[in-house]
């Protein structure tokens, strides 16, 4: 609510709600919204006309309002809306201007926006009796199969070369002239060859032609990708179910009806390839490896310099590359400083088809001598991907003057008597020779004999230990339930907070990377047949196997349907995705 209701004038405005982009033919509507109006206002708006279209009736007015009491706090508002129908009839982009209405003897007026015409399906122009159209769902019928031209993805790269290092953006788009009321990932497709940093997306829907077809465009998973090496490199195809919406029409007491019906395919993405090229050589001697546009700043962090006290040089490079490989440069410390390994913070976020942010390097020493001392400066190399040369900044060291610490490394010593030593006998000491057994007393044999077999059991646990953390597979089986339990922690984070979105996102992160794990099958290789594979095979249930399936299932679901909802709350989820965890944890591991 906007206002409160002894206040209500102060929230008056006007404004225009139209799509934002519409097909040559199709009708569409504009609404012209007056909130917060003190009272009804007498005439209708004055609205502009809309080039390539025309006005087929209007306006239709309709009025809603609203009152809240919240612990004595009240609030209301109201909405009086004009709407009129046009149909769009010339492809182009065109402005719908600002309309103008007297409220209260105060002249509102609307913001102008863009309105995008697309030209109709070239299909649809030569009169093709079988072709679908996304805006029609007259075309929509449930006896047309659906073809890989009704529905399909893509994984678009932002260019077709790029240099080792330099970022592109990837973009997997689905396309399809239907309504999509179920995604499910089965494989994704693998950047190999590349460092990838994914961009969160919002799964919104427009038009986009291609081949001259009007399609619904999806992003659905988009990532800045950083190539690590030079030649092809080619993205490999993606596997995805999808259940899409038809129509048919049934005869009711009412008339002819249409009725949706679900219809579920398997779609394919294409493979991505981009030629990777190598960076210009002779390379400078101080070249790390970043490519972009970078600024370096340097700062003493500490006021006064003293011996034995730790100080930090602080070294920030920012801008825009690939924030997340870089190597910092080092300081020239000479042998009466003590050094800590740097210590290195990066803030960086996708930006286009790169990362932009900053590096924080922290250059801890400890002064070990008092006195005047230079701290050598030091150079930063990058690759300029606009004027693809390399470029040096020269970073300016440091003149410290080191006063002394008030600790110190001086070695105090006791020049007091020694008492606790006694002086030596002299005489004679009445000496005689012993014949025992070197090992001395029986009890002295048993002692050594524990001694060695407990030598023995550590050697064996140690190496046995050495042994399982060089088995990679075998340590990240034994840590499954632990980082499934630390993100199921922070998935229920998002749900008391209500942020579903990013609940269903880590409980797939949560389950996906358990059944990777504890059941030892590669990423590449992580779907739904082969987890109910190899649950089979460690001894889990049917039963229990469907109920895994179900509520990955529901997760892919939630996260990916755009109008549909859960039936299952999310705490429910959360609960079957805990008790699913605990269940394969309590199943003893059938013996092969």
């Amino acid at each position: 609510m906007l206002a409160v209701a002894n206040a209500a004038a102060f929230a008056l405005s006007f404004r225009v709600e139209a799509p934002q982009q519409v097909v040559e033919g199709q009708k569409f509507s504009v609404t012209f919204q007056l909130v917060n109006a003190p009272s009804t206002p007498a005439g209708n708006p004055a609205i502009p006309s809309i080039p390539n279209c025309k006005l087929l009736f209007g306006p239709g007015i309709s009025q809603s309002s609203s009152y809240q009491n919240i612990n004595g706090h009240e609030s209301s508002s109201s909405t009086i809306g004009y709407t009129y129908s046009y149909k769009a009839e010339k492809a182009g982009t065109v402005t719908i201007g600002a309309a103008k209405m007297n409220v209260g003897g105060r002249s509102l007026s609307t913001k102008p926006i863009k309105l995008q015409i697309l030209p109709p399906d070239r299909s649809a122009q030569r009169g093709t009796q079988s072709s679908v159209q996304a805006y029609d769902i007259d075309t929509q019928t449930a006896d047309k199969p659906v073809s890989g031209k009704d529905v399909f993805i893509r994984i678009v790269l932002s260019k077709p070369t790029a240099y080792e290092q330099e970022g592109v953006l990837c973009s997997i788009k689905l396309y399809t002239k239907y309504q999509v009321s179920k995604f499910i990932t089965n494989v994704q497709p693998a950047y190999n060859g590349f460092m990838a940093e994914e961009v969160p997306v919002t799964l919104q829907g427009r038009f986009e032609s291609v081949g001259g077809e009007n399609y619904f465009a999806y992003v659905i998973k988009q990532s800045v990708l950083f190539p690590q090496q030079t030649g092809k490199l080619t993205i490999s195809s993606g596997s995805y179910d999808l259940t899409v919406q038809q129509f048919e029409t049934i005869n009711t007491s009412f008339g002819r009806m249409r009725s949706p019906v679900d219809k579920t395919i398997k779609v394919n993405s294409n493979t991505a390839s981009i030629n990777v090229m190598p960076l210009p050589s002779p390379r400078p001697a101080d070249f790390s490896g970043a490519v972009g546009r970078f600024s370096v700043t340097r700062a003493l962090t500490s006021k006064k310099i003293r011996t034995n006290e730790a100080a930090t040089i602080k070294l920030i490079i920012s801008g825009q590359g690939n924030l997340k490989s870089l190597t910092p440069p080092k300081f020239g410390f000479s042998s009466q400083f003590d050094q800590y390994d740097p210590q290195t913070a990066v803030t960086a976020s996708p930006s286009g088809a790169t990362l932009s942010g900053k590096v924080t390097v922290d250059y801890t020493f400890v002064p070990q001598s008092v006195g005047q001392f230079a701290i050598d400066g030091t150079s930063f190399t990058y690759f300029d991907l606009n004027s693809h040369q390399y470029r040096t900044i020269k970073v300016d060291g440091f003149n410290l003057n080191v006063e002394k610490g008030s600790a110190s490394n001086a070695v105090k010593y006791n020049d007091a008597v020694m008492k606790d030593i006694l002086p030596m006998e002299t005489g004679s000491l009445d000496l005689s020779k012993s014949h025992g057994s070197i090992f001395g007393e029986w009890y002295t044999i048993i002692y050594y004999i524990v001694l060695l077999l407990a030598f023995a059991i550590v050697l064996f646990i140690y190496r046995k230990k050495v042994k399982e953390r060089a088995n990679v597979t075998l340590m990240k089986r034994k840590g499954a339930n632990k980082v499934a339990n630390r993100r199921l922690k922070r998935a229920k984070r998002y749900m008391n907070k209500g942020q579903k979105e990013l609940f269903y996102e880590e409980m797939l992160t949560a389950l996906w990377g358990y059944y990777s794990d504890k059941l030892s099958i590669p990423v590449s290789e992580l779907n739904r047949d082969n987890i109910s594979k190899n649950l089979d095979g460690y001894g889990l249930s049917q039963e229990a196997i469907g109920r895994v399936i179900n509520i990955l299932d529901e997760c892919e679901f939630s996260r990916y349907a755009q109008s549909a909802e859960s039936n299952v709350p999310m705490a429910e989820i959360y609960r079957m995705a805990c008790d699913s965890i605990d269940e394969v944890e309590n199943t003893k591991k059938k013996q092969q």
